[in-house]
């Protein structure tokens, strides 16, 4: 299951992208004297645009029978067979093994997907507890 990120998230970013690159524009089609930081209004809202891209085409995280594999600069996996803890705390899902965590964040989840994501992950914590059990 690959999971999107919320749409308030993503036309946030789209939305702050679009008013630094007005802001720059508006500099630059004005009568007064560039400096650089007006520069820096078009870069930010180019980020900004990027990030919204980014996150629009290559989605949140993808979670498998198997694995969970969280996208970003540089994608970050953990096999389930490799968990060392697993849990919920103020609105974060948590996964960890020996060397790497990594953390989910409920609020950026698309509401659409949520509830799928919250079935596979109580059959994760189940299987983790039982697994982990002497």
């Amino acid at each position: 299951m690959t999971v999107n990120y919320s749409k308030k998230r993503l036309f946030f970013n789209l939305f702050l992208g679009i008013l630094w690159l007005f802001i720059g524009a508006s500099y630059l089609l004005g009568e007064e004297k560039l400096l650089w930081h007006h520069y820096g209004f078009l870069i930010v809202g180019l980020l900004y645009l990027w990030i919204f891209l980014l996150e629009f085409f290559k989605k949140y995280f993808k979670i498998t029978s198997q694995e969970i594999v969280l996208f970003g600069l540089k994608n970050r996996k953990i096999d389930f067979k490799d968990l060392l803890e697993i849990k919920y705390f103020a609105g974060d899902y948590v996964f960890k093994d020996k060397n790497k965590s990594i953390t989910i964040v409920k609020s950026q989840i698309d509401k659409n997907q949520l509830e799928d994501f919250e079935k596979i992950w109580n059959e994760v914590k189940s299987t983790f507890e039982i697994s982990s059990q002497p």
